[in-house]
């Protein structure tokens, strides 16, 4: 457990590391927060904020489908490049998701594994976000079907329930549910 704890730390602080600001309500206008493009005072990797998460996918289309019917994302935008290269953009509440298509993609089932096995592979293990509520959450996903892998299991280590899903293209999704202070929990020896 405590090995699951720790992958789920380090994923988890690629999102939010402590320390810095995290913004969950929608943007001002139109423009996701993660599309700004304003310059801000900082200056080099003071400046570093999260821009999107890139995921390789064999059908763009599914996948903006599926995100959008299941998680309320929404397109923002999508194009074939000239180097063969598809890409599609959703965002919800500021976070995005950028889906890539390329031609002769390999999958590689070593990365899909069921936790704690998911763990035994080097690079990113899933996508976690933030809930408010999480029995609403868990009925949500009900309504449309969604099976779970963990079903607002609940981690006293850290204070907090935790549901996780796959996506389409069996991709991870954790959702943490927020309350309590999580990194106080963490931090502990």
């Amino acid at each position: 457990m405590k090995t699951l704890l720790t992958a789920i730390t380090i994923v988890s602080s690629l999102l939010l590391a402590p320390g810095n600001q995290v913004v969950f309500a929608e943007p001002a206008g139109n423009k996701p927060v993660s599309q700004q493009t304003e310059l801000s005072s900082r200056k080099g990797l003071q400046s570093i904020g999260f821009f999107n998460l890139a995921i390789s996918v064999p059908d763009i289309n599914a996948s903006v489908d599926w995100y959008q019917r299941i998680l309320g994302f929404r397109k923002i935008s999508q194009s074939d490049l000239s180097n063969g290269v598809s890409i599609a953009m959703i965002e919800r509440n500021g976070i995005i998701i950028e889906f890539l298509k390329v031609p002769n993609q390999q999958p590689m089932p070593m990365l899909n594994q069921d936790p704690p096995k998911h763990l035994q592979f080097l690079g990113v293990k899933n996508l976690t976000l933030w809930v408010d509520d999480m029995d609403e959450t868990v009925r949500e996903l009900k309504s449309k079907k969604i099976p779970f892998i963990w079903e607002a299991r609940t981690l006293p280590e850290v204070g907090t329930r935790v549901t996780m899903i796959r996506d389409n293209n069996n991709n991870l999704i954790t959702f943490w549910e927020r309350r309590g202070n999580v990194w106080q929990q963490l931090s502990k020896p």
